[in-house]
């Protein structure tokens, strides 16, 4: 998978063309509300960049980098009950899960290592980060925000299920998706799912962190 994401760059383009009719208004009224607070982070996580941890045996791509069912109820504060194999094998450094979450809904979460280059990261985050900073990230429902270990990024594509773990000192990124159909859920379900993704990512840098 190409880190260039297609539908982003349509969602880009249609963004483009709304600011200039009636969305403007709610565009800029965020833009009041979150810039200190995404300048902040962007600042912060800009210094950290130069300090970023040692991840190479996560991020090369050449591990087995597959949690145990032990590991991700750890992460996640669920039962081990609840963590079962995913509906798809494992092939190929590819890891599948079935999450029972506490309302009794499964969860399809799965992870790998995608190949890129630090430049295309490099771009990518700076996408994230002025759509963030712009108020478009609320239209086009991504979101960037920094890893619990304070040196990466979690970037989020809500509506197409998916959070990636990206560090522009590395060419390559983490890719997890977990839902198929997320446009089709409501907000709340959305959040629900993030959240327990999150909370396996972040045990992943910590795991691996150096």
């Amino acid at each position: 998978m190409k880190l260039n994401f297609l539908i982003l760059f349509t969602i880009s383009n249609i963004v483009l063309m709304c600011k200039n009719d009636a969305i403007t208004p709610s565009i800029k009224k965020a833009e009041t509300n979150t810039s200190a607070k995404t300048q902040n982070a962007t600042s912060k996580a800009k210094d950290n960049q130069q300090k970023s941890a040692n991840y190479d045996a996560l991020f090369s791509g050449k591990n087995d980098i597959s949690l145990s069912f032990e590991e991700i109820a750890k992460a996640t504060g669920l039962p081990l009950s609840a963590i079962t194999k995913g509906d798809t094998k494992n092939v190929n450094k590819h890891y599948f899960y079935t999450i029972k979450l506490p309302n009794g809904e499964e969860m399809q979460f799965d992870y790998y290592i995608s190949e890129s280059n630090k430049n295309d990261i490099k771009r990518e985050i700076d996408n994230y980060l002025k759509s963030k900073k712009n108020g478009e990230n609320k239209i086009t429902g991504t979101d960037i925000e920094i890893s619990k270990t304070g040196d990466c990024y979690l970037t989020h594509q809500k509506n197409a299920g998916r959070l990636m773990v990206m560090n522009p000192n590395y060419d390559n990124f983490l890719y997890s998706s977990w839902a198929r159909l997320a446009v089709k859920m409501s907000i709340e379900e959305q959040e629900i799912r993030i959240q327990y993704a999150r909370k396996t990512l972040n045990y992943l840098l910590e795991k691996y962190r150096k």
